[in-house]
């Protein structure tokens, strides 16, 4: 399940010349840095006169919801899914 956080987060990012070249690598949440392996779905909406660009990311354990605003220049996390530690008995 997804839970929201909507917390502003630090993102490692390579921004290339279109809203598709961009890469975010690794984030940093709770004081623990999650390197992004893949970014599937992206799309983008406005708010105002500017864009939000969303992205779903993955460390290959945990998904993440990553917002960029264009017009204040940060990344939010949006919704994230943890991976449970397996419990062993």
């Amino acid at each position: 399940m997804y839970d929201p956080t909507d917390q502003t987060i630090p993102v490692a990012t390579i921004f290339g010349d279109t809203y598709k070249a961009v890469h975010p690598f690794c984030i940093r949440w709770e004081d623990k840095d999650y390197t992004i392996v893949l970014v599937g779905y992206r799309h983008k909406y406005r708010k105002g006169k500017s864009f939000v660009h969303v992205f779903s990311a993955t460390d290959g354990l945990n998904v993440f919801e990553l917002l960029f605003d264009g017009s204040d220049i940060r990344w939010m996390l949006g919704r994230l899914q943890m991976q449970l530690p397996a419990i062993h008995e």
